[in-house]
Order: C-alpha cells, then structure tokens, then sequence
C-alpha cells in the first residue's frame, strides 16, 4: 500500500509543480488522448462472478479482451531531451464468455431454433489510471520520435455487467469487492508526435502494460498487456525546444 500512496502523491506534486511553472509560461503541454487497451485474466480455479448466472458462466481458463481508454496528460520539459509526464486516464479492463446451451424453450416442432447464437456475459471494470513516466524524445523536427517509461497506479471506480440468456439482454453496474480497489502497473511505450504548428502537435504511440498486482483477487493477470494511443497535444509556452 506504501508504493500506491507513494506515486499518487509524487503525481499530485508534480501537477502543483507543473501548474506553477505554466503560470510562468516554462515550457509545458497538455494532451487529449484517446485508444484501446487489451488485458488479461487467467483463473486458475472455476469461479463464478457474483449476481450472475453462475451456471452458465462459470470462469476457468485465460480470457482476453480489448477496451477503450480515454484521458489527459500534462508534460514539462527537463531539458531539450527529457520530459515528464502525469496525468488522469479512465479505461475498461475485463473479458467476455459465450456458451451454446440449449433452451428447452428454443426447440420448436421444426427443431432446434435459439434466438440468438450463443449466450454471453461481458465483465468491464471502469478504472482511474495516475501514470508518472519519464519520456526521452530526439530533438524536435516536424516529425519526431520518443520513448517513455514509468509507472500507473490504478483505482478501481466500478464494473458493468451485460449479460445475454435465452435472447434476454440485462445490464447493471455495481461494486464487486472481488476486484483489488488499487492496483500497479509498468508502462513502456514508443512512439512519435507530428508538429502541426508552433504549439499543436498530434501523436501515435503503442505501449506495453506490464501488471504488478492482479486485478482481481480471484484472477492472476499474466503476461504483458498492450495498447495504442493518439491524441493531440498543445504547447502551452510560445517558445519551441
């Protein structure tokens, strides 16, 4: 708990510092960034999700799943080279099943006629994401290349349950204390961001997600998970590095 603690109050200091030295038009930008993000979960005993229907979605096995991923990000400049970066990312992380049971109630006098192909539950935890990394980018021309690495401490906000039987669709949202309320991740990405004008600049960049503490308390996340992003970014100092 210490290291959460830890880098949720460099990042609030960092966003003090950084107001402060955009105030005195230093050399600062923000972004909009929007993409996707896929992870994984591995359950390495059956397990049933709560409020659910436990007998067709019973979990075991290793389950992907891309979702979307949606933020801002401050960035102050160190040096010509060197920058940093915080910021407050919201993004989906989950998976999905799908069965082929068959329902008394799909068999007619023609024979087996299900509603819909397959029954499906879809599990997404909404998360608020704090990263603070360390970017190193080569000196700036129109078009120029970077690389970033740090750490997100991640906080779970809540999880959206859609679930499909017999061609009947609910959806709910709710807490799930299965879920750890704060987690850690490494990030790495690689990228390069456009010089549109003097202050507006758009980007594009994979990333590598590298999960220090589960998710969820029933699952272990294994691997490394990965993403895409872009946005656009806006200089807020007149001056160029």
């Amino acid at each position: 708990m210490q290291i959460y603690r830890f880098t949720f109050s460099i990042s609030v200091l960092f966003l003090i510092l950084a107001t402060a030295a955009t105030l005195k038009a230093q050399k600062t930008e923000i972004a909009l960034t929007g993409g996707i993000l896929n992870s994984t979960y591995k359950f390495e005993e059956q397990t049933t999700y709560p409020n659910t229907a436990s007998f067709i979605f019973p979990w075991e096995g290793t389950y992907s799943r891309t979702n979307a991923l949606v933020g801002a990000d401050l960035l102050h400049s160190l040096s010509t080279h060197w920058q940093v970066k915080t910021g407050l990312h919201f993004y989906l992380t989950g998976y999905v099943q799908e069965t082929d049971l068959m329902w008394p109630s799909e068999f007619t006098l023609e024979g087996y006629k299900p509603l819909l192909p397959n029954e499906r539950l879809i599990i997404n935890h909404l998360f608020l994401e704090i990263p603070l990394l360390l970017r190193y980018r080569l000196t700036e021309k129109r078009l120029t290349p970077y690389a970033e690495a740090g750490i997100s401490t991640n906080y779970y906000l809540t999880t959206g349950i859609k679930e499909r039987i017999e061609g009947n669709t609910k959806t709910s949202r709710q807490r799930n204390e299965a879920v750890n309320p704060v987690n850690v991740a490494l990030r790495f990405a690689a990228g390069v961001q456009y010089r549109l004008s003097e202050k507006h600049r758009v980007f594009l960049q994979p990333m590598l997600r590298y999960q220090l503490g589960s998710i969820e308390k029933t699952a272990a996340n294994p691997g490394i998970g990965w993403g895409v992003e872009a946005g656009w970014m806006l200089r807020l100092a007149a001056k160029d590095n």
